[in-house]
């Protein structure tokens, strides 16, 4: 791939609101997922890119909505 291609692979998803409700959207990332596209992201060779680490602390990403 061209240096000037910049990938970001963000782990920490999980779904919410709406998503919950969708077929393909409504649950994490699982770890054989999660290590297929780490394999397929070292075969692009790339100089440019990040790959998020698995936690087990995503939730502290969401907001706390308060009305």
């Amino acid at each position: 791939m061209p240096n000037d291609i910049y990938i970001s692979i963000m782990a920490q998803y999980f779904p919410t609101y709406r998503a919950k409700q969708d077929k393909y959207l409504n649950r994490k990332l699982t770890w054989k997922e999660y290590k297929e596209m780490e394999k397929f992201l070292f075969t692009l060779n790339l100089k440019n890119g990040y790959m998020q680490e698995m936690e087990l602390y995503e939730e502290e990403y969401v907001p706390k909505w308060e009305y």
